[in-house]
């Protein structure tokens, strides 16, 4: 019975020194990347705006919008100018916790693996269960131009989640809460070529 308590408290000892030391790299490599993604954000202005992939704006003679081509945006909207019901509608569907958490929701993301392998589906596949920061990251695809990180930041993997994970932590540590919110209500797509809300109202 010593001896099988003896080897017990080993095993355990084993276990709380590998889980240690895998919490710890994970730890480090997790600051890293936070850190790496933090130095690489451009001032809030330039993320506000995204007409420069070839959208143009058509305006008649007394400055108004007439027609579009290409992908639509509106106005630069600032989040805490928005109609207060537009506003808490947002993060009542999108993220209720956004105010309160740091960029990720853990329970978010294990609630919608729940719903979607209930459903028959993939784990990534259909919910996300990603905050309103999460999806900022995806946006912004990671600050990545090239075509294959496009492709790789519109799909549902366990690789892209866990990119978004520093990615979404730098957002929230660069930037204010109203300033990621800014960001999403001017550069989410809304459906028929309109990118964010003005562009949708419109």
């Amino acid at each position: 019975n010593l001896a099988m308590n003896a080897i017990i408290r080993k095993i355990l000892k084993y276990l709380f020194w590998v889980s240690f030391n895998v919490a710890l790299i994970v730890s480090v490599i997790l600051i890293f990347s936070v850190v790496n993604y933090v130095n690489k954000l451009p001032p809030i202005a330039e993320l506000l705006d995204d007409r420069k992939r070839g959208s143009v704006t058509l305006l008649d003679q007394h400055d108004s919008v007439f027609a579009w081509r290409g992908n639509q945006f509106g106005g630069i909207l600032e989040s805490n100018s928005l109609n207060r019901v537009l506003h808490d509608a947002i993060i009542s569907v999108e993220d209720r916790t956004f105010y309160s958490h740091f960029g990720v929701s853990i329970r978010g993301i294990l609630g919608a693996i729940r719903i979607n392998l209930k459903e028959g589906r993939g784990p990534f596949s259909g919910h996300g269960g990603s905050t309103i920061t999460q999806q900022v990251a995806k946006i912004l695809c990671l600050l990545q131009g090239d075509t294959n990180t496009q492709k790789h930041c519109r799909r549902s993997t366990i690789s892209r989640k866990l990119l978004e994970i520093p990615f979404a932590l730098a957002l929230e540590y660069a930037y204010s809460k109203e300033d990621i919110l800014s960001i999403y209500i001017n550069r989410v797509y809304l459906g028929s070529g309109a990118f964010g809300f003005e562009a949708a109202s419109e």
